[in-house]
């Protein structure tokens, strides 16, 4: 019998296709408190997020996960 492949359930965070380095929370998972007893609803730790910005690309100037981006993050006059 073949397996009929399903989509992929989308995260509820983005930084959640990455493991946290800090509660070490698996992929899909949410964070939780330092004793792991507690899941974070509302967030994920700091740590987990930048860990995943380093593993994406820059939605403004393209720049490749690892490499500085190029892009003004300044905050422009309105």
């Amino acid at each position: 019998m073949t397996r009929i492949p399903q989509p992929r359930r989308r995260y509820r965070f983005p930084q959640m296709a990455v493991r946290c380095p800090w509660c070490r929370a698996a992929v899909g998972e949410l964070c939780t408190n330092p004793r792991g007893t507690k899941v974070r609803r509302a967030d994920t730790h700091d740590a987990r997020r930048l860990a995943w910005a380093m593993t994406t690309r820059c939605a403004e100037c393209h720049a490749a996960p690892g490499q500085p981006c190029t892009t003004n993050h300044e905050r422009r006059p309105a």
